[in-house]
């Protein structure tokens, strides 16, 4: 039993749960503000700053835990290398936050180009000919959640959120902002005009464009990649399971855009004539409507790849990495 069973419960070779959180750490720049969503994309990226001192600099938002005033006042301190995370509540109203009603309506935040780009200068590589940076405002509509028939409501993480938005900008948006992958539409406060691919992650930028999804911009949303870590996924002797096989995933989901979006822009060099919106490319490769998607036959790791160990099967990718409860307080 012990024989036939030790391929699949055999972990020694399996290092995508420290290198996924790595990845995701180093995907942002310095001194930034990210945001999470549950256990997975949350206590990993804790580990590695608190026990191995990676990226001590980067301040993590637990979106899950964002609904409860103990955990917006531990915002308000220094956490290893990260400045207290930019908030305009006191205690007293951080106490008194609950849900409250909502009209879909048009919110502004202050953007002067000059301070923007000079706290943030990767931003530069967003910039062309028909994108710039929005002053001396950026404006989205937020919609709300839906709170019954005919009825919205603000949740007080999406009230927090905002804040964290506006107090920043008010600061000439000296930290850069993000938005997990792992993390859920529905809690990303309608910003997707303003989103921005940057290795696992999605920088808020006052530099709107008219996609559904993020942005991806060659130089930035690939930039980050000269630093992953990806151990050992190319190796057939390692077994994954499923639920490896799901985080591991999360690349493929991100891979196939960036490639799209590379090719177009060669291609377009190439006659000479101005690149085409993301999305729109000759040849592009769609984002998949379901949440299934097929991985490479060759590789070992990743949905539909080969069998790996013994009695080992290869699906599909399920549930989206990084949903699941929220981390124990």
């Amino acid at each position: 039993m012990l024989g036939e069973n030790y391929p699949d419960h055999d972990r020694s070779g399996r290092h995508a749960a420290r290198d996924l959180p790595h990845n995701m750490l180093t995907s942002v720049a310095k001194d930034s503000i990210l945001f999470t969503y549950g256990d997975n994309d949350t206590c990993p990226l804790w580990y590695l700053q608190n026990v191995e001192g990676v990226r001590p600099d980067v301040r993590m938002v637990n979106l899950s835990l964002l609904g409860t005033p103990w955990y917006i006042k531990q915002l308000r301190r220094r956490v290893n290398e990260s400045a207290p995370v930019p908030l305009s509540y006191s205690e007293d109203e951080i106490d008194r936050l609950q849900y409250i009603q909502w009209s879909p309506k048009t919110v502004q935040i202050p953007a002067r180009k000059e301070a923007i780009l000079s706290n943030q200068p990767a931003l530069t590589t967003a910039l062309d000919a028909s994108r710039s940076v929005e002053q001396p405002t950026m404006s989205w509509r937020i919609q709300g959640r839906p709170a019954g028939q005919d009825q919205r409501m603000l949740s007080v993480r999406d009230q927090v959120v905002y804040d964290i938005l506006r107090s920043n900008a008010n600061q000439g948006w000296k930290r850069p902002v993000y938005f997990a992958v792992t993390t859920p539409r529905s809690s990303r406060l309608n910003l997707e005009p303003y989103l921005h691919l940057e290795g696992l992650a999605h920088r808020v930028a006052p530099i709107r464009h008219n996609q559904a999804r993020s942005r991806v911009v060659p130089g930035l949303s690939d930039a980050p990649f000269d630093k992953f870590r990806f151990t050992n996924l190319a190796d057939p002797s390692v077994h994954y399971d499923g639920t490896a096989r799901t985080r591991v995933g999360l690349y493929y989901r991100i891979w196939p855009a960036l490639a799209a979006r590379h090719l177009a822009e060669r291609d377009h060099k190439k006659m000479g004539t101005p690149s085409p919106e993301p999305g729109h490319e000759r040849g592009a490769v769609r984002r998949n409507s379901r949440r299934h998607v097929d991985a490479p036959s060759d590789c070992p790791c990743l949905p539909g790849g080969r069998r790996s160990g013994s009695g080992s099967r290869h699906g599909r990718v399920g549930r989206a990495p990084g949903s699941g409860r929220p981390p124990h307080r």
